[in-house]
C-alpha cells in the first residue's frame, strides 16, 4: 500500500520521479500530458512531494523519458502482462555493455541539485490513481520530460496539494490558483516556493 500523503507532512514514496523544472506549476491537463497520464487524472487534485532525503544509488532505476511509459521502450499494451514483457530501459542499458550503469547511477544520487532549486527531484502523486488494469489507456507515452524510477520508498515531503479547481495550496498555509487561466504571477510565486523549500 503507498504512504499516505497529507499536505505538510513527510511521506515514504517509491516509482517515478522527475525534476520540478520539467513540470513547473503547469495545470493538471498540461501535467497529464507531461507525465503520460491518461487526460483528466489529475483534474480531480494531486500532491507535489519534494525529495528530502539523498538518494540510494541501488534503488534508482534509469527510465528515460516520459514517452517510454513505465520506464520501457515502445508503446504500452491492453494488458498488464504483456506491457511487462517490453524492454526495460534500464536492463537494456544494463545489457549493452556500453556504459558504467553503476556509476551513473551513484553519479545521479550525488547530484546536489536533487534537494534543492529549481530542479530538485519531485513526484507528482494523483488523489485517484489510474486502476492500471489497461496501461495502454491509462499510462499513454508522455511528452518526453526526464524520468526516473525508485524501487525503494524515500522521503518526500509533501509540499503542495492542487485540487480539483486549480488551487494550489502549500505547506507554508497560502494558496494561489495555477489552473488554464492562472497568472503568471500565481506560476512564479509556485515556481519560487517550490525551488526555495526547505525539506
Amino acid at each position: 500500500m503507498p504512504d499516505p500523503v497529507s499536505l505538510g507532512q513527510t511521506t515514504l514514496q517509491r516509482g517515478f520521479v522527475t525534476r520540478f523544472n520539467a513540470v513547473g506549476a503547469n495545470e493538471p491537463g498540461r501535467l497529464d500530458s507531461l507525465l503520460g497520464y491518461k487526460a483528466g487524472t489529475l483534474s480531480s487534485g494531486y500532491y507535489l512531494c519534494v525529495l528530502t532525503e539523498p538518494l540510494r544509488p541501488n534503488h534508482v532505476l534509469f527510465a528515460a523519458y516520459s514517452y517510454a511509459s513505465g520506464g520501457r521502450w515502445g508503446l504500452p499494451k491492453d494488458n498488464p502482462g504483456d506491457d511487462q514483457l517490453r524492454p526495460s530501459v534500464h536492463t537494456e542499458m544494463v545489457a549493452s555493455g556500453n556504459l558504467d550503469v553503476e556509476r551513473l547511477r551513484k553519479q545521479f544520487a550525488e547530484d546536489p541539485r536533487n534537494l534543492s532549486g529549481s530542479e530538485r527531484i519531485i513526484k507528482i502523486i494523483p488523489f485517484a490513481q489510474p486502476p492500471g488494469d489497461n496501461p495502454a489507456d491509462d499510462y499513454p507515452p508522455g511528452l518526453g520530460i526526464a524520468q526516473w524510477i525508485l524501487t525503494e520508498r524515500h522521503k518526500f515531503l509533501a509540499a503542495l496539494e492542487v485540487d480539483a479547481t486549480g488551487i494550489a495550496r502549500t505547506a507554508e498555509g497560502w494558496s494561489v490558483a495555477i489552473g488554464p487561466d492562472a497568472s503568471y504571477d500565481s506560476r512564479a510565486r509556485i515556481v519560487r516556493y517550490i525551488s526555495t523549500l526547505k525539506g
